[in-house]
């Protein structure tokens, strides 16, 4: 069974593998989970689903602008938040680093520089993605804007420190 940090890693490395065009279309004209996966075998990007539990629980919340994106649980709702992710960059790059497993969780840094599909006006965001995964398959994915608000929500981190 692979550690949380290599399942973690393996699908962040696969996102930044996949040409931006191709990741857009394919979660934008998708209908569902399936249908998306369909779109980037034929694509010749084939998805790791091995790595996405059917009841994985999405959760953007903590994350400033969230509570406009999808959130829940399923497979549905972890591809209809990377469509609404995607849907309004021309272009889009991500670069993780600084990977941190504390038990089932792993913490990564990511770095996101973006193009507006409409204004062409380039960005950066910084963000922290909490993994969480069992038995080599993620079931529950946060993103946070820092570090310190992911650990914060880790229960066995509340009390620490």
């Amino acid at each position: 069974m692979p550690e949380p940090l290599e399942v973690a890693r393996e699908l962040n490395e696969y996102w930044a593998s996949v040409p931006f065009e191709t990741l857009r279309e394919a979660l934008t004209e998708s209908r569902d989970f399936e249908d998306s996966m369909r779109r980037f075998a034929e694509a010749g990007h084939p998805f790791p689903v091995k790595l996405i539990s059917p009841e994985i629980e999405v959760d953007m919340s903590a994350f400033p602008g969230g509570a406009t994106l999808p959130s829940g649980r399923g497979r549905d709702v972890f591809t209809a938040f990377f469509r609404e992710w995607v849907e309004p960059w021309a272009g889009l790059t991500t670069e993780a680093s600084d990977y941190e497993q504390l038990g089932d969780r792993v913490l990564v840094e990511m770095r996101v520089r973006a193009r507006g599909g409409v204004s062409g006006v380039a960005t950066e965001l910084g963000l922290t993605q909490l993994w969480t995964v069992r038995d080599g398959m993620i079931v529950g994915y946060e993103v946070f804007p820092d570090s310190e608000q992911a650990r914060a929500a880790i229960p066995s981190a509340k009390g620490a420190g």
